[in-house]
């Protein structure tokens, strides 16, 4: 444990940023924790790729069949046929200071299995 020294306020700051982190959608690959950085899906019928950003967020592809809400937030939601859209969210974990993207094959399994569901 390192011991800063810090105002109150930067460690209020600190305490929500880790609070807010750790609510975040996560996928488990290859031992390594992704957490969500993008929310997005693409409709299949207007190939509109649409992302909501942030919690109140809420985006519909332009002909209506598929919508998307929530951000990165935990319990976003996407709203819709499953087989009129395709999965583009993106997930990102840090290891040794380094950036690793999760493969998109990962996530389409991931996507496919909200399908059997």
């Amino acid at each position: 444990m390192v011991t800063v020294s810090l105002t109150s306020k930067s460690i209020k700051i600190e305490r929500l940023f880790i609070r807010y982190s750790t609510n975040m959608p996560s996928i488990i690959y290859g031992g390594l924790r992704y957490t969500q950085t993008r929310h997005a899906i693409q409709c299949k019928k207007c190939l509109e790729t649409i992302e909501s950003k942030h919690v109140h967020d809420f985006k519909e592809c332009s002909c209506g069949a598929v919508g998307i809400d929530g951000g990165i937030s935990a319990g976003n939601r996407i709203l819709g046929n499953l087989s009129d859209m395709e999965d583009r969210r993106m997930y990102c974990a840090i290891a040794e200071k380094k950036k690793i993207w999760l493969p998109q094959t990962a996530i389409e399994e991931q996507f496919s299995k909200l399908k059997c569901a």
